[in-house]
């Protein structure tokens, strides 16, 4: 009787109609999992599955970011990262033989990975406690009277330096193109073979693009949000909706990147080759 019932609880496992599994259910924002699922064609009618990118789709800021999406017969498999913390549901569902919708039973826990070395330019910063004797706090006013004036001369000089404004989104060409420092920086990036950080290629792009925004709009755009660079993108760059909130959510997740994360030569040159038709160059 014993054997019989083994043999029943194996056959039952056997041809159960799903079988899911995930890499991890635990993980820190922007960390990538993989989600594996396993089914019978007798069993499963239609699988149900997310676009590749951002999702969901018609949201105004997206949920989580799919990688790839990997379909093969009897077997689903899923890459993919949230941008947010919290007990996360996975967006795969499939229907039944009967018809029925089914979602899937595996639940993420996410975790905030923002730290305060993190924190960007424009956030705001706990007040300066002076500690110490006097002199200590006059040598700290100076100092700080010094770097005001310094920061002033220099964008006054900036100011009498740069090009001259270009008054349309039509890019006009004045005179022989120059290469600023990120851009020789990105190519140095380019010329590697195989994948490069993540990161540090993020915050290049980055800084490439403000650097040609700056020409382009004859403004300073340094330190402007992530929100507020945006508009610029649409309005300077004729840049749709959909892919100026692409790219926005694309820089603003720099800071969720585990810095060991890797991005393929080609994907990184995808990305460098549409940013420069957006920038006419």
């Amino acid at each position: 009787m014993k054997y019989l019932f083994l043999i029943i609880l194996f056959v039952s496992t056997l041809f159960a109609d799903v079988n899911e599994s995930v890499s991890k259910k635990e993980v820190q924002v922007g960390e990538e999992i993989e989600y594996s699922l396993e089914f019978n064609n007798k069993e499963l009618s239609e699988l149900v599955l997310p676009k590749e990118g951002f999702g969901p789709e018609n949201s105004d800021l997206p949920e989580y970011y799919i990688e790839v999406i990997e379909n093969e017969p009897n077997k689903l498999k899923v890459n993919m990262k949230f941008l947010s913390s919290g007990e996360k549901n996975l967006p795969i569902a499939w229907k039944d033989e009967k018809g029925e919708l089914k979602t899937s039973n595996i639940k993420v826990k996410v975790l905030s990975s923002i730290t305060e070395s993190d924190k960007e330019i424009l956030d705001i910063q706990e007040p300066l406690e002076f500690s110490g004797n006097f002199i200590l706090r006059i040598i700290l006013i100076i100092l700080g009277i010094f770097l005001i004036i310094g920061i002033l001369s220099y964008f006054l000089f900036k100011r009498k330096t740069k090009v001259p404004k270009i008054k349309d989104a039509s890019f006009e060409t004045i005179g022989e193109r120059v290469e600023g420092a990120f851009e020789l920086l990105l190519n140095e990036l380019l010329k590697s073979k195989e994948s490069i950080p993540h990161k540090e290629f993020v915050y290049t792009l980055s800084g490439f693009v403000k650097e040609r925004l700056e020409k382009i709009t004859d403004s300073s755009i340094q330190y402007m949000t992530n929100q507020e660079l945006k508009e610029v993108w649409k309005t300077k760059l004729r840049m749709d909706e959909f892919n100026a909130a692409r790219f926005e959510n694309y820089f603003s997740n720099i800071k969720y990147m585990p810095n060991d994360e890797e991005i393929s030569i080609e994907k990184a040159k995808n990305l460098v080759s549409e940013w420069r038709q957006y920038l006419r160059i």
